[in-house]
């Protein structure tokens, strides 16, 4: 499937050049072509990841370009950073193709208008932006620096490591709803008033008859017992002291 669109501004340049942007996504690729014969853009979509069609285009393109205009002509591509990764950048660089991957998030809108947003209008947006930086306009957009393969698994280790981390904290605060859930639960099947809640450090109330409490019942069972003690041997010691002075007045 191909269409054309006309640009906004013509490239001149010393050396013949055919841009190329691409719109990726896991499906179709949309693949947006200028030649220097042409001052349309087309359009053409090919399938997901099928590199091997991407390169016969963009040869059938510059090759007639070439054959035209009677000189070598050189191609640029380029398309944003995101879930691809830079595995395509590498690619299009062993085929001497000059890619650039771009920052999406840098490239420079109209906030005035309301704009439509398709992916073919997003790949002509690309080509342009491609253009722009081609003659020196380095402003419209900002290119991402391209790690190599060992820093990119470098990388890697710390994505993961931040990720489980991210997980870890979501299982810590589900489960911690679900016990919350669980206590409210069995008190109000209890008919309890209250239930037990977390302090702001996360811990649950000590249960009843643990150890802590055991040992502080035990001890002041015994101090109970000493003072009953007391207080039984001196009333002892009292009723003593009546029944003898009881018997000398009796005497």
């Amino acid at each position: 499937m191909e269409t054309s669109s006309k640009t906004c501004v013509a490239v001149d340049t010393e050396q013949a050049t055919l841009f190329v942007a691409l719109e990726l996504s896991q499906s179709t690729w949309l693949v947006g072509l200028h030649s220097p014969i042409a001052d349309k853009i087309s359009i053409n979509r090919i399938d997901g990841g099928d590199t091997d069609k991407l390169l016969a285009l963009i040869e059938k393109k510059r090759e007639q370009a070439a054959r035209q205009l009677g000189r070598p002509v050189r191609v640029v591509s380029c398309y944003e950073a995101g879930r691809d990764g830079f595995w395509l950048h590498r690619f299009l660089i062993g085929h001497g193709i000059d890619n650039r991957v771009l920052d999406s998030a840098s490239i420079l809108v109209d906030r005035r208008a309301r704009r439509a947003k398709t992916d073919r209008l997003d790949a002509a947006s690309l080509l342009r932006v491609l253009m722009a930086l081609v003659r020196g306009e380095e402003q419209v957009c900002r290119v991402v620096q391209v790690p190599s393969i060992a820093q990119e698994d470098e990388c890697r280790l710390s994505r993961e490591r931040e990720r489980l981390l991210h997980e870890r904290n979501s299982h810590i605060a589900r489960i911690k709803g679900l016990l919350a859930r669980r206590a409210r639960l069995q008190a109000r099947r209890a008919g309890l008033e209250g239930a037990p809640r977390c302090d702001p450090n996360g811990q649950w109330p000590r249960p009843a008859g643990s150890g802590e409490d055991r040992d502080r019942a035990r001890m002041s069972a015994a101090v109970v017992g000493q003072g009953d003690a007391r207080r039984g041997g001196a009333g002892d010691r009292a009723d003593d002291r009546a029944r003898q002075c009881g018997g000398r007045q009796a005497d």
